[in-house]
């Protein structure tokens, strides 16, 4: 398209792919947080931002219980996203038996062996890790409508 209109560009990529650390040991990680190495990981990112914190937590920890229900030997955890305040992340979270982990987003990532995700960054660091994810999107209605 640039090139039909005359205009000179360079596509370089996206800089997340560099700046992405490696992937975590799983065995280690596992042990350093308590999972069975023998049993599958699904982790749950239910966002950054307190508004996709109220809007997807809920949809997205119901569906992992109704996923651990059919499927018990499922592990799952719950990454909390280092910016929120632990009041904000508790507000919307509490009530799980889930493994929370605070900071450890990429790690988590790249050891998961399937996501439940917010769309956002999260969804492109996931990829490049090459974990399988469902994709959430929430908002206010006059989000819906704007778009």
């Amino acid at each position: 398209m640039y090139q039909k209109e005359g205009i000179d560009v360079h596509y370089c990529g996206h800089p997340l792919v560099k700046q992405l650390p490696q992937g975590a040991d799983k065995k280690e990680f596992f042990a350093n947080h308590g999972f069975d190495i023998n049993k599958p990981l699904v982790s749950i990112f239910p966002g950054s931002r307190p508004l996709e914190l109220k809007f997807l937590a809920k949809t997205l920890i119901d569906s992992a219980k109704m996923l651990q229900k059919k499927h018990p030997e499922i592990q799952f955890c719950i990454s909390h996203a280092p910016n929120l305040s632990d009041d904000i992340f508790d507000k919307y979270v509490n009530g799980t038996d889930f493994k929370i982990i605070k900071g450890e987003n990429q790690a988590l990532l790249s050891v998961s062996d399937a996501l439940i995700l917010a769309s956002g960054t999260v969804a492109l660091e996931a990829s490049l890790y090459k974990v399988p994810m469902i994709i959430g999107y929430g908002g206010p209605w006059l989000i819906y409508l704007v778009y």
